[in-house]
């Protein structure tokens, strides 16, 4: 009983620190896993503030002559079906294995959220809402450490 009334007073929220404390006091309560859900997306929220609060903005034009591409992704298909697609179309990229060799950098992020009730549909998946965001930067001044805080290009896609 306590634990969905806490729920209730914190279910609409956009502070990190109530699904904290719901968590904290409530690690296997009814509403764990949605409360857990909600608290990683508004973590996800508050990096991409910051990272834009800190970025400098640029544009793709800046690699047209860079070869060496790093690749990271929240998942491993994520990350091949970029791998593959990017293959396609510039066949003369370099995949290297980590940001120090890299010329420029690909994020992908993959965020999957509730988006129905799971009890209204049998269909696998059917209740989620899948938002990828894909991120390229580049070196803001390869003099002090490669730094990526730069950005490209962005775009997400959301089904």
């Amino acid at each position: 009983m306590l634990d969905d009334q806490q729920w209730d007073r914190i279910k609409n929220s956009r502070n990190l620190n109530d699904f904290q404390s719901y968590l904290r006091s409530f690690p296997n309560g009814n509403h764990a896993a949605e409360a857990k859900l909600i608290k990683d997306q508004i973590e996800t929220e508050q990096e991409t503030t910051d990272f834009l609060r800190n970025a400098s903005f640029g544009s793709l034009g800046e690699i047209s002559g860079e070869r060496k591409v790093f690749i990271t992704a929240t998942n491993f298909d994520s990350r091949n079906r970029i791998v593959q697609e990017l293959q396609k179309k510039a066949s003369s990229l370099i995949i290297v294995a980590n940001k120090q060799d890299a010329e420029f950098f690909i994020e992908y992020k993959l965020h999957i959220a509730s988006a129905c009730d799971p009890g209204l549909s049998t269909a696998v998946n059917a209740c989620e809402l899948h938002t990828g965001t894909l991120w390229v930067h580049t070196i803001v001044d390869q003099n002090t450490g490669r730094d990526f805080n730069r950005i490209l290009w962005k775009t997400t896609k959301t089904k």
